[in-house]
């Protein structure tokens, strides 16, 4: 089995795709300007990860005898922390496979130590992280370096055109810098007329009334293919998923119109949870300064995340991926057992059928009502929610009008952090316990709820859209679990939803027309 990716890795060094595939990963732009076709590369790298990936399964099942879907989720960090500690340059364009087997086997050795020193396993978690904080800080250091040194060398007219076309044309003017509005030399149909189907589009940018549709459509159908699917309680329990789903998607929704990512809600979820059940029940301290401690916990490891992420220009998905290990083996190494019960109070809270003030309305969906017109508030209507979208706009315009985009991005992924693990609790309340799985199936459905919703990566978007999308999600996942289908049908249907929006939302222009 290992012999196989092997061969194909050394047979690869005789054809001119391993050249491409250097080249691309080192700058797209210039080995599409050099006369290589990038899209069929991106898509051959892709057909051989998944080719390598499905030999290494067919090793597993064939070690192991047994295997389960939710054993794939637990070998995304070990292979992401093999590559990283090969010295396999995340930022692309450098490394070797003979680095990444010596990472893999580095991974495989200290397994075996710790368990040899009879360690504690939760350890792992920790060291996984913090191995891939190491890489990508490392990494970050060097290309950030360097992307500093080409920008030095820029002409003063591209930087003022990049700051105009960001949106600092009035700063620029203030300065003494005159501009021009080019627009129509650049974009020849600038003056042809609107079409119904353009201002259509722009409507639906405004507001997602695709998605409204849709969610009605499905609740219909619902309706009239399910007994009971209107009635008032299963309504109660599909707006009480639906909070839980929202609220867990508020920090996801201010990373995502920053352009950022944040794959460490489960994790934060995790850790919210066992520190106010299990932390709770084995140091018998009290849960508010349990609530402290989350609070603070989170809040320094997501901010840590958010300034790393600026600071070396990294990828936030590595970087939120490794911080959501430490946090879970953090949390796991301090709890002898990850069982544990939450307050009766904050259960009965959690329930579908608690009222709130006497209003058969659960308390959680006001809870998110609540924070739904927080949210409205804090990024139309403050000064550091426009600094939140202006940064995921355009850094470098959001830059020259004096914002702090680091405060931003630290702040912004402080709060998601804080957020995931606020939710943890309610989420331990709704569903009786903690565990070390227990925030899994938040973290695609919080993906999922922000795009679908149309929020895209560096915006426009806000937290109604998210709203929407949690609302959508719930009511296609509860007609479909009406209908029989699995949790193997509701990843499929994840999956599709979030090519099928992003492909609408996400799409950039091709790579030629940005050369």
């Amino acid at each position: 089995m290992i012999l196989i990716p092997l061969a194909i890795w050394w047979g690869l060094r005789y054809t001119p795709f391993r050249n491409y595939l250097f080249a691309v990963g080192s700058s797209p732009e210039t080995a599409f300007s050099s006369g290589v076709n990038v899209s069929a590369v991106r898509i051959g790298s892709y057909a051989l990860g998944g080719l390598f990936a499905g030999i290494g399964a067919i090793a597993l099942t064939s070690l192991v005898q047994s295997i389960t879907a939710s054993n794939s989720t637990e070998y995304t960090l070990q292979a992401i922390a093999g590559v990283t500690l090969g010295g396999i340059s995340l930022a692309g364009g450098r490394g070797r496979l003979f680095g990444a087997a010596l990472g893999a086997c580095t991974i495989y050795l200290l397994q075996n130590l710790l368990q040899a020193l009879q360690i504690n396993s939760a350890y792992l978690q920790v060291i996984y992280g913090v191995i891939l904080l190491v890489a990508v800080v490392v990494t970050g250091a060097i290309t950030g370096g360097r992307a500093r040194q080409v920008g030095a060398v820029l002409p003063n007219l591209r930087r003022r055109r990049a700051a105009v076309d960001g949106g600092g044309a009035e700063l620029l003017k203030g300065i003494g810098i005159s501009t021009v509005d080019d627009s129509a030399i650049d974009d020849p149909d600038a003056m042809r007329p609107t079409t119904p189907w353009e201002k259509a589009l722009a409507l639906q940018k405004r507001f997602p009334i695709i998605q409204v549709v849709i969610l009605l459509a499905i609740f219909f159908y619902g309706d009239a293919t399910l007994q009971g699917f209107a009635s008032w309680s299963t309504i109660k329990v599909m707006l009480l998923m639906a909070g839980l789903v929202g609220l867990a998607s508020g920090g996801q929704t201010l990373l995502i119109l920053m352009g950022g990512f944040d794959m460490s809600v489960s994790g934060f979820i995790v850790a919210g949870a066992v520190t106010t059940t299990a932390l709770v029940t084995q140091y018998h301290i009290g849960f508010g300064l349990a609530i402290v401690y989350t609070v603070i916990g989170a809040g320094v490891l997501g901010g840590a995340a958010g300034w790393i992420c600026h600071r070396f220009r990294i990828q936030p998905l590595i970087v939120t991926l490794a911080i959501g290990s430490i946090a879970v083996g953090i949390v796991q190494v301090q709890a002898t057992v990850l069982t544990g019960a939450s307050p009766v109070w904050l259960s009965n809270i959690a329930e579908p059928a608690a009222k709130t003030f006497g209003v058969g309305i659960p308390p959680v969906v006001v809870i998110w009502l609540l924070a739904a017109i927080a949210f409205g508030l804090f990024l139309h209507r403050t000064v550091a929610g426009r600094h939140v979208m202006a940064t995921g706009a355009n850094p470098r315009a959001a830059e020259f009008a004096l914002i702090s985009t680091r405060r931003v991005w630290t702040a912004c992924f402080a709060f998601s952090a804080i957020a995931s693990a606020l939710v943890g609790v309610l989420i331990a309340a709704y569903s009786g316990g903690a565990g070390a799985s227990l925030g899994d199936p938040y973290l695609f459905q919080s993906v999922v709820a922000v795009v679908v919703g149309g929020t895209i990566f560096g915006g426009p978007g806000d937290y109604t859209r998210t709203c929407i999308g949690a609302l959508l999600l719930t009511v296609l996942t509860t007609v479909l679990v009406g209908h029989g289908a699995g949790t193997s049908a509701e990843d499929i249907v994840y999956g599709a939803v979030i090519l099928a929006a992003i492909a609408v939302y996400g799409r950039r222009g091709r790579l030629g027309a940005q050369v």
